[in-house]
């Protein structure tokens, strides 16, 4: 309700639910809660509750082998007040000031890991981390951008019995000789390998729908 109506402040939440009862049953609620109660379920989710509810998720959706997951970030902006958020670049906003959501999912939008970073953080230093949140589960390829021409990357998801797929990245060029990116040149070229690159396209969809609903 607060991100749907944009409500800035948890006063001004409690005054809405209070002068509209409709919003208020919509919500479940027969009373408006004291503010302080809204500040302990929000710190709450912030804190643990989100990823328990993500993993509670997941598990119950019981995924089975998984094609292909696709790995990306977004820009998130903040106030130019914000004292904890960075400067960064974006392809979309050039430079910025805020955070990043950092998202690893399945072309179909089911959210496997995901990671909040200040804006300066770059993309793939955190892929490693999405990898790593998804161990145990079978996936047969990752598809990023040229952000995660790492070799890192490469053998970090190697290890796990992932072959990455991304573009290879212009300023990596001397080092094509490298075992994967020989290999990665040749597949990207394939007609498997271009469908698979062409999912790409799908995070940025994700990203789309994550941010009209408040990310």
């Amino acid at each position: 309700m607060k991100t749907v109506f944009q409500i800035d402040s948890l006063r001004k939440l409690t005054r809405f639910l209070h002068q509209y009862p409709s919003f208020r049953a919509s919500c479940g609620l027969y009373n408006v809660p004291h503010i302080s109660t809204f500040s302990r379920v929000g710190t709450w989710f912030r804190n643990e509750g989100i990823s328990l509810i993500h993993t509670q998720t997941l598990q119950e959706m019981n995924l089975g082998l998984i094609p292909c997951i696709l790995i990306d970030s977004t820009a998130l902006r903040s106030s130019l007040y914000d004292s904890q958020a960075t400067w960064g670049k974006s392809t979309r906003y050039g430079w910025y000031k805020g955070y990043k959501a950092h998202v690893c999912s399945t072309p179909e939008g089911v959210v496997l890991s995901y990671s909040f970073t200040t804006a300066n953080v770059h993309d793939s230093k955190i892929a490693p981390v999405l990898l790593q949140d998804i161990q145990g589960r079978n996936i047969l390829f990752s598809v990023a951008d040229a952000a995660y021409d790492s070799q890192h990357i490469y053998e970090f998801a190697r290890t796990r019995d992932i072959f990455a797929i991304n573009p290879i990245n212009p300023r990596n060029g001397e080092k094509i000789k490298n075992t994967h990116r020989r290999v990665l040149s040749h597949f990207t070229q394939t007609i498997f390998g271009k469908q698979l690159m062409k999912e790409r396209g799908k995070i940025e969809q994700q990203f789309s729908t994550l941010k009209d609903k408040g990310l």
